[in-house]
């Protein structure tokens, strides 16, 4: 939903995007009111002087926050409140609606500081500036933060920057990002591997605001490169040569239990299929991706496919994944990187019971980045529009700081 007033006025300027909550937080006249008064100066009608000389600002809070509460850009979410400082006050930035993602650029060469991003509701490109993007790729997003290699997350809404000692991993990582531990504090988790493959792998964890990382060795074999996904301080990872989901305690590093294979499986057919397990409103979903034969690289058109489990865990404790093809009103977003749930009903643009795929494909020419839409019922796929040559990841706009 967006507002409009009731005179056909020039539309605002697009706010300076790194200053966005700056704006939020001024006190100034109302521009809107005073230039519905100035338009009337010029002979506007009796009722646009009517409208003109009423005072908006005496609006309820309960209406404003209706209005607010539908407000899932969050570019118009600043401009609400910038309106004047009765609005802002009734919609304190706590109660920020839910945002539809962003896709964000990963600019190889980012010699200018400047990091875009693209709105798929409004087809509008948000520039946003940083010196500390000089030559710095984003790696990627975590919650409202772009990762900035593997010591530095940085929110470009409100700049809030966080630094993280080094650390030596000595082989390869699997980023998890930041998460609340069960006392609320913030975390953020790295899983390392080693190198050689003489040790199994380990929670990496290190607390905001800290100058060391703990570390948890976990009672896993996975092997170099398996993901994991961290839900309800439980970490999931899916072992592809055997298929089974093993689940550890990620506060004792403990295996808590293991989920057996898919009906089906076979190690030949997950050769090229990427896992995503993710949290949707207290149910665990797996997604199994199944790219063509060449990998997920390789393809012009979607010849991708895939399964949706939802996690079963049984009085007794025993635990199997169960194929669904409904997931009500839902929607799944996945990138290269990582996956997130959201509620359709919560947005005007979003379908339900769908899957919002954001990956990196090569035509046989040049790469580019292509956004569909999957059905999951029966399966169709629409291509959406993306700006951007090399996207991969989405971007969940927060203006609070973790």
């Amino acid at each position: 939903m967006h507002l409009s007033f009731p005179l056909h006025l020039p539309p605002f300027k697009t706010l300076p995007s790194t200053k966005i909550s700056r704006v939020a937080a001024t006190s100034k006249p109302d521009p809107p009111i005073a230039m519905l008064r100035f338009w009337c100066c010029l002979g506007g009608t009796e009722e646009e002087k009517q409208v003109a000389e009423r005072d908006w600002t005496s609006l309820p809070p309960e209406v404003l926050n209706l209005f607010a509460k539908n407000l899932t850009e969050i570019s118009d979410f600043v401009r609400f409140r910038a309106v004047c400082t009765a609005w802002r006050s009734s919609t304190p930035v706590t109660d920020l609606p839910p945002q539809f993602p962003w896709i964000i650029e990963m600019n190889l060469f980012n010699i200018s500081g400047l990091v875009r991003f693209h709105s798929l509701p409004l087809g509008k490109v948000y520039t946003f500036h940083n010196p500390q993007f000089v030559c710095n790729r984003p790696v990627g997003q975590s919650d409202g933060y772009i990762r900035i290699g593997l010591n530095r997350l940085l929110n470009p809404l409100n700049n809030h920057d966080v630094f993280f000692p080094p650390y030596n991993f000595h082989g390869y990582y699997h980023w998890i990002g930041p998460r609340r531990n069960r006392m609320g504090e913030p975390v953020l988790h790295v899983i390392a591997f080693d190198s050689l493959g003489c040790r199994g792998p380990r929670l990496v964890s290190c607390h905001f605001g800290q100058d060391k990382w703990s570390e948890l060795k976990l009672d896993s074999d996975c092997i170099n490169c398996e993901p994991f996904f961290y839900i309800n301080h439980m970490l999931f990872n899916v072992q592809k040569f055997t298929g089974v989901t093993k689940v550890t305690d990620a506060a004792t590093g403990n295996l808590a239990y293991v989920v057996p294979p898919v009906e089906g499986y076979s190690p030949e057919a997950t050769q090229h299929s990427s896992d995503y397990i993710l949290d949707a409103s207290g149910d665990i979903l797996r997604v199994s991706l199944h790219h063509g034969p060449f990998g997920p690289y390789a393809h012009f058109e979607f010849d991708d496919w895939f399964d949706v489990y939802r996690l079963n865990v049984s009085m007794c404790g025993s635990a199997c994944w169960v194929k669904v093809h409904n997931i009500g009103h839902q929607a799944l977003f996945l990138d290269k990187y990582s996956g997130f749930v959201l509620r359709a009903n919560d947005f005007a643009g979003i379908k339900k019971n769908s899957i919002y795929l954001l990956s990196r494909v090569y035509d046989g020419q040049a790469p580019f980045s292509r956004v569909e839409r999957i059905d999951i019922e029966t399966g169709a796929s629409e291509h959406l529009p993306c700006p951007f040559n090399d996207a991969q990841s989405w971007f969940l706009p927060r203006l609070l700081s973790f």
